[in-house]
């Protein structure tokens, strides 16, 4: 399934998928918040969850078959296929009480960022 602004397909079998999880609980989990400054300079709470981060070059078996979907870039963007077109995996879990709201990747740290990638494992 695919729009002009969103891409979906199947990338790795359930099994996979659960391996991903467990090798990502073995990192330290972290508050992976996200907040932005809304109007009047308040701040906004966008995600409030725990995250386990996976460097892509430690885990190519993970990251390899992402970074080949990334490629086939059904809007053409120009992207530089470097080591860093993956900069970072978070592995995300979410539990009772945490959230991710409705946003746009714009601004901050993501000014260069063309493409933001969530595989629902």
């Amino acid at each position: 399934m695919s729009t002009d602004t969103f891409w979906e397909t199947p990338l790795w079998d359930p099994q996979f998928c659960q391996e991903i999880i467990e090798t990502a609980q073995l990192q330290p989990g972290k508050q992976a918040s996200v907040q932005y400054k809304g109007t009047r300079s308040e701040q906004k709470s966008v995600r409030v969850c725990t995250g386990y981060g996976l460097q892509p070059h430690e885990h190519p078996n993970i990251t390899n078959p992402l970074i080949e979907k990334i490629a086939e870039n059904p809007w053409q963007f120009k992207l530089y296929a470097d080591s860093h077109i993956l900069s970072s995996v978070d592995v995300i879990n979410y539990k009772p009480g945490d959230f991710f709201t409705t946003h746009t990747d714009w601004g901050g740290t993501t000014n260069d960022r063309k493409i933001s990638v969530t595989v629902q494992l």
